[in-house]
């Protein structure tokens, strides 16, 4: 099941769905909480959705005591600085016209 819903949130995310491809990647990631892969992918694909929050939460899955405050993105500096990569993204696919 997980391979299917993986191929089915890429799917939406190159056709341009970013909220499909993060509300499918998520339900991937509820079928095994402890996969580090799946959680990276799902918080990826809700960054480019531009759900910053829920993205923060579910990176703070895997932190030490669940940090959220402040230092999150600073302890797991590989994803800062492709979660400051993905709002830029997000805002300029949002931006309006």
């Amino acid at each position: 099941m997980r391979p299917y819903l993986l191929a089915k949130a890429s799917f939406f995310k190159h056709a341009g769905d970013l909220s499909s491809a993060s509300a499918c990647a998520d339900e991937m990631r509820k079928l095994d909480l402890a996969d580090r892969y799946l959680n990276s992918i799902c918080t990826k694909r809700m960054l480019q959705a531009g759900a910053h929050e829920e993205a923060e939460r579910t990176i703070a899955l895997f932190t030490r005591d669940g940090d959220q405050a402040g230092g999150l993105l600073g302890t797991m500096g590989f994803v800062e600085n492709k979660h400051s990569t993905d709002v830029e993204s997000s805002d300029r696919v949002c931006a309006p016209v």
